[in-house]
């Protein structure tokens, strides 16, 4: 299920000489680059492997040696060392390697698709540890072709290889949605599906974990099942039950579903978001994936939280970014990126949210990831507390760093106590127990914000 960019339009065209001089400069680790000295030498891992393939592999080092920073190069050597890996008896180097270039590529564009779409199915390919139940490489494919469908919501064989994965995780009901979506797509992938998840089924067979047999379901039974075994409906099938008139507008659709969730019919608030946010609308995208984010009306889904939130969010959206800023902070769908999460806060804050202002207030009173300014902080604050959200900081405060926390609260819980020091300055008693609402902490924002 790799995609590649090896073509003559797109071709990073390298001078022979330079392929010449690398080959004949001796050493391993001079023909390519982050080559680890502590492996096998190049020679000996690429015996056996297709000639044609290892010069491409050698040309695509050579421009590397030249200029590290090639994306396309990245890109293009990451599929390069993955094809080569299946051959080698040392494959496992020549995966990290390509690993190494494709999380290098994604940091040099991060709005490459070609780029997320590899490193997810490099990392699906990799395979999991089921015996120690370790998944970490399933869950980064699941991380990387979220990243790839946000830019490329057509590609069939992206939603094929993350249906692939849900199906490894043992997660049927995103597995059928996905691969419902692939045929829709592309109806002539169904022979590759099918064959894959045989290969699944024999792998969970002979290490003895279940899987549940049904392949795509029919809508009725899958959504019986679902309903049967969990807090929601996903809304794909909700959706196949409603009678929705196609002339229906965008606009016409997010406010029926804000309608319907109003009236708490979250379910099917949820399909009608999903369908205007299939035709481009940012609201209804922030919404549905606010509700995966809470599991209303749908099951809480973090990994497809994102996944919208991030469409919305690149959108402008502005609750959206805020919501993803309090991802990269707290490090569980998305790695741990202080710096990132700060990004996303400022730019929730310069459009007004009170969420992002609060948070960014507080950020200029720590100096997390900003410069200590008091005057900053009170700024930000008290814009937010203008709107009915945030911490009131008189200019004479004088909290503790130690105790005081990061204050982010999420799906109306706090995850830290405000220091005692702040007790006269923040609405709520400061003995409030750590998982309870404290009701001037966060106000519940509008779905869609």
């Amino acid at each position: 299920m790799q995609i590649n960019r090896l073509n003559p339009l797109r071709r990073v065209s390298t001078p022979a000489f330079i392929v010449l001089l690398l080959l004949l400069a001796g050493g391993a680790g001079a023909q390519v680059p982050d080559w680890d000295p502590r492996w096998p030498s190049v020679e000996r891992v690429l015996t056996g492997c297709d000639p044609q393939q290892v010069h491409e592999f050698q040309r695509l080092s050579a421009v590397l040696s030249k200029n590290p920073n090639d994306e396309d190069a990245r890109v293009n050597r990451g599929v390069a060392a993955h094809r080569l890996a299946k051959k080698s008896r040392y494959g496992d180097y020549l995966d990290w390697l390509a690993a190494k270039d494709l999380e290098a590529a994604v940091k040099l564009d991060p709005k490459d698709f070609t780029a997320w779409h590899n490193y997810g199915d490099l990392n699906y390919a990799s395979g999991d540890d089921w015996v120690h139940n370790s998944h970490a490489n399933a869950q980064r494919a699941l991380w990387a072709f979220n990243h790839a469908i946000a830019l490329n919501p057509k590609s069939a064989r992206t939603y094929l290889g993350r249906g692939w994965t849900y199906y490894e995780l043992n997660d049927q009901a995103h597995a059928d949605a996905d691969f419902q979506k692939a045929l829709q797509l592309d109806p002539s992938l169904r022979a590759d599906m099918q064959k894959e998840i045989a290969n699944i089924q024999e792998r969970h067979r002979r290490v003895g974990t279940a899987i549940v047999p049904t392949v795509v379901q029919p809508a009725q039974e899958s959504a019986r099942n679902n309903a049967s075994n969990a807090k929601g409906v996903y809304p794909e099938q909700t959706l196949a039950h409603m009678n929705l008139s196609p002339n229906l507008t965008a606009e016409q659709l997010w406010n029926m579903g804000q309608s319907l969730d109003q009236r708490k019919q979250t379910g099917q608030a949820a399909a009608v978001f999903l369908k205007c946010s299939e035709m481009g609308h940012i609201r209804c995208t922030s919404a549905l994936g606010q509700m995966y984010d809470q599991g209303d009306g749908v099951p809480l889904d973090r990994i497809r939280a994102v996944w919208y939130l991030t469409r919305a969010a690149n959108g402008g959206n502005r609750g959206a970014e805020y919501e993803i800023g309090v991802y990269w902070e707290e490090g569980e769908v998305l790695p741990l990126d202080q710096k990132k999460a700060m990004e996303w806060y400022m730019k929730s804050a310069q459009q007004g949210f009170p969420q992002g202002e609060r948070r960014i207030g507080l950020a200029y009173e720590f100096g997390e990831s900003l410069p200590r300014s008091r005057p900053m902080a009170i700024e930000w604050l008290s814009k937010a507390a203008a709107q009915g959200d945030g911490i009131v900081l008189g200019s004479n405060s004088n909290p503790t760093q130690p105790e005081y926390p990061r204050a982010i609260s999420r799906h109306g819980r706090v995850q830290r106590l405000l220091s005692k020091s702040l007790s006269d300055t923040v609405c709520g008693a400061p003995d409030t127990p750590d998982r309870r609402r404290l009701q001037c902490e966060r106000l519940q924002p509008q779905r869609g914000g």
